[in-house]
C-alpha cells in the first residue's frame, strides 16, 4: 500500500495485472478456479493437510538462503510454501491460463510504459509467482491493452 502510494504522490502510472471483476472472460477464470477448488476430493485431501503442509515447507526452505536476523526468510517459507498449496489444488491447464493472462497484461504493461517514457517501477508483489510469470512471458504472447489504475478511475469518475 505504501508503495502505491507513493507512485500516485510521484504521478507514476500503477497497473494491476489482476484484470477487474466486470472483465467477463477474467470473470469466467475465477469461476473455473472456484470450482477445481472446492472438488470434494479436493477438500477432503485438505482436511488431513499436515503432512502436505511439511512437505511444502521443506520444498519451500530449500529454495531460500537466510538472511537478516529479522525473520522475513522465515516468511518467505511460509510464503511461498502456501503459494505452492494454493496453486495444487488447480490443474495445470488453469494454472497456465492465468500465468498467460498475468504475462500478456504485464507485457501490455510494459508497452504502455514505454510509450509514455519516464522513470517507472515493474513491481510483483507475490514472490513465488515470479518463476510462472517469467515463463510465461517467454513464450511470446501478444501484449494486453491494459490501462493504469488513474485512467481506470476517470472513467469511473465519468461515468
Amino acid at each position: 500500500l505504501r508503495l502505491f502510494r507513493e507512485a500516485q504522490r510521484s504521478d507514476r502510472p500503477v497497473y494491476f495485472l489482476e484484470p477487474n471483476l466486470d472483465d467477463e472472460a477474467w470473470s469466467d477464470h475465477l469461476s473455473l478456479e472456484a470450482k477445481e477448488r472446492t472438488d470434494w476430493r479436493r477438500l477432503i485431501r485438505r482436511v488431513r493437510s499436515r503432512r502436505a503442509w511439511r512437505k511444502a515447507l521443506a520444498s519451500a526452505a530449500a529454495g531460500v538462503s537466510s538472511g537478516p536476523e529479522d525473520g522475513m526468510a522465515e516468511v518467505m517459507v511460509a510464503t511461498r510454501a502456501w503459494w505452492e498449496m494454493w496453486d495444487a489444488d488447480l490443474t495445470l491447464p488453469t494454472r497456465l491460463s492465468r500465468d498467460r493472462r498475468f504475462a500478456a497484461r504485464a507485457r501490455g504493461a510494459l508497452a504502455r510504459v514505454r510509450e509514455l517514457g519516464g522513470s517507472t517501477l515493474l513491481l510483483v508483489l507475490v514472490e513465488p509467482r515470479v518463476d510462472a510469470l517469467l515463463k510465461a512471458l517467454n513464450e511470446g504472447r501478444s501484449a494486453e491493452v491494459i490501462v493504469s489504475y488513474d485512467d481506470l478511475v476517470a472513467s469511473f469518475e465519468e461515468a
